[in-house]
């Protein structure tokens, strides 16, 4: 299969499950790549351009008007003119003065919600309401609750801010702090629904509005994954080779058949936005290796 080049825009989840966003570098065309069971191979680039704009309102992106260039050492994703239309801050709360877009944004709806990575490891964190869903699994996030409703960001991070005051509870859960727990903990639905519940009753004075999601299901196209998540001793974060059964925030899972059906690997995709990617259909580049571990003659398939 021949070689295709795209701008590596980003990933998201919908209705059809976890997908690619890519830009045809020729003619700006913006696609959904979904990659339920199909085999390919990206290939992260040194080339960097910029991903567009997004809408706070109508949450929706666009290409970048002029395809900047964004030199290596260039901190984010968006040019300044771009980011100057975004006018999001996500630290608002710290902010001397926002942009409008950011005040319209911040007078919608947003929630507070709860979310399981592991039995140590629970966030707080706040959200559009229109949005909440998918941030949720941006983050990836195994299971959430969604503790309260507020008419505004600011009354919503105010909860956030007191409930993240407390030592059990985390505002931030680091990328390679989920690649860990995902290569070392096993998830149970029902365990980590228990734990929402009873954290939510020790952190929270009131009764949450919603009842504990298991996300599980929205990151394998609604299946169940049938293997463990190991680690790599080649972890080599310039490509994603294999046959890719779904996604778990940034990180793709990935099998390699010629190694066994049961076993997986994570390759975080977060670096290669903003870049240039080589996409190979049908074709797998590069062989993935364990830690060194003493598997059992089951789990090899």
């Amino acid at each position: 299969m021949s070689q295709q080049k795209f701008l590596f825009v980003g990933f998201s989840y919908d209705k059809k499950g976890p997908h690619f966003i890519f830009d045809d570098i020729q003619t700006q065309r913006r696609q959904k790549v979904y990659f339920d069971s199909k085999t390919m191979t990206i290939e992260n680039t040194d080339a960097r351009y910029c991903v567009g704009t997004y809408d706070l309102s109508a949450f929706a992106t666009s290409p970048c008007k002029v395809q900047a260039v964004l030199e290596p050492a260039f901190k984010g994703n968006h040019c300044k003119n771009c980011q100057f239309e975004i006018g999001f801050n996500p630290a608002f709360y710290n902010a001397k003065t926002i942009s409008p877009q950011q005040a319209r944004y911040n007078s919608s709806p947003h929630v507070v919600y709860m979310a399981y990575f592991s039995p140590q490891h629970i966030k707080v964190g706040i959200a559009s309401e229109r949005r909440h869903s998918i941030r949720l699994l941006e983050q990836g996030a195994r299971s959430a609750i969604v503790l309260a409703k507020f008419p505004n960001a600011q009354q919503a991070r105010q909860l956030e801010a007191r409930l993240c005051s407390n030592s059990g509870i985390l505002e931030i859960v680091s990328s390679d702090t989920k690649l860990r727990l995902l290569t070392e903990e096993v998830y149970d639905a029902k365990k980590a629904a228990d734990i929402l519940l009873s954290s939510a009753k020790r952190y929270y004075s009131q009764s949450a509005i919603g009842t504990p999601i298991d996300l599980e299901p929205y990151y394998f196209y609604g299946k169940q994954l049938d293997g463990s998540i190991q680690k790599m001793a080649n972890q080599k974060e310039t490509q994603v080779a294999g046959l890719l059964k779904g996604m778990i925030g940034d990180l793709v899972i990935v099998c390699q058949l010629e190694v066994s059906e049961k076993l997986y690997f994570a390759v975080s995709v977060k670096k290669y936005i903003s870049h240039i990617i080589n996409l190979y259909l049908d074709e797998v580049r590069f062989s993935y290796s364990f830690e060194p571990k003493q598997f059992s003659f089951w789990d090899l398939g």
